[in-house]
């Protein structure tokens, strides 16, 4: 989970990329189909962090299977709906609580707990958030400062083509001519 969890950390980290990893944030409820909402080219550079350090070492297609499947999974159980602390698991997997404190609106709390299924990366580079006495997670979540970001499938594929006029228009960037 190395790669993945430097692509993903870069995707919260570099606006070029936000733009598309963005579409992922934008929903205000967790679901378990959100696990699967994304702009395609966020998909590919999500996938290819993980498998590219995996390819690289040789691994035979098999692991591969195996490695995407269990993130598969795990990409539903972190995006369901339910709010439940996992104890001392929450230090081994990156669970649905852990995962709905990186959905949170409040950037301080969703550039955290990038790991795709182990919460291990996030742990040895100082990324790992689940504060004591608030295993509910957070209070509300997706891009809640964002306006008008398009929630509709095809609108939500436009963004990272349309992203200076979608943060001109939430007064992130000036107004063209001022």
């Amino acid at each position: 989970e190395f790669g993945g969890y430097w692509i993903h950390r870069i995707q919260h980290e570099r606006d070029f990329f936000w733009r598309f990893h963005a579409v992922h944030h934008s929903p205000h409820r967790i679901y378990w189909l959100n696990a699967g909402r994304d702009h395609p080219l966020g998909m590919v550079l999500d996938y290819s962090g993980g498998a590219l350090l995996l390819i690289l070492c040789g691994a035979p297609a098999e692991p591969l299977v195996y490695f995407y499947v269990f993130e598969s999974v795990m990409g539903l159980i972190q995006h369901a709906n339910v709010r439940h602390n996992m104890g001392w698991m929450d230090y081994i997997f990156s669970s649905a609580v852990l995962h709905r404190w990186h959905h949170s609106d409040r950037i301080e709390e969703a550039n955290n707990n990038y790991g795709s299924s182990l919460i291990l990366w996030d742990l040895v580079f100082g990324t790992y958030y689940n504060p004591p006495g608030r295993d509910e997670g957070p209070e509300r979540i997706g891009l809640v400062s964002l306006q008008d970001f398009p929630q509709r499938f095809w609108g939500a594929w436009t963004v990272p083509f349309r992203w200076a006029a979608i943060k001109r228009a939430n007064g992130v960037l000036p107004s063209s001519g001022n």
